[in-house]
């Protein structure tokens, strides 16, 4: 076909002498096409929307499912997030108990592991406050 134009037409008569009449159906689901006083083909896509929002229908609908996959997704990591942080503050807390324990049952006194608690807590805050100055 090199060379040679395809002239499109506009005039259904034209493509009922060519085609016939059942070329106006539309692709999607075969769905026949109401051209009782129509008189171009923009005529009959204004008169018959069918196959274009149903295009549009299917496509919305698969991204909600995407959507819904997605946030899901999202949700099961957080959660298996939280659960690690809440196991690995569990173990730390345990850890520390039995630590106490040991310095308990070496000799150390309550106010002792309270003023050694105190003078932890105290080291914390002034790395802290350093770390922060400097950044």
């Amino acid at each position: 076909m090199r060379g040679k134009a395809v002239k499109l037409s506009n005039n259904l008569e034209q493509i009922k002498q060519i085609y016939g009449e059942d070329i106006l159906v539309t692709a999607t689901n075969a769905v026949p096409l109401d051209i009782t006083g129509v008189s171009s083909i923009s005529a009959i896509s204004e008169k018959n929307p069918v196959g274009i929002d149903t295009h549009k229908i299917s496509a919305t609908n698969e991204i909600k499912v995407l959507k819904v996959l997605l946030y899901s997704f999202i949700a099961m990591a957080a959660v298996i997030c939280i659960i690690n942080i809440f196991n690995a503050i569990s173990a730390s807390v345990h850890l520390r108990k039995r630590e106490f324990a040991t310095l308990k049952s070496i000799g150390m006194s309550n106010g002792k592991i309270s003023k050694m608690l105190l003078l932890e807590a105290t080291f914390y805050w002034i790395i802290a406050s350093v770390i922060r100055c400097c950044t």
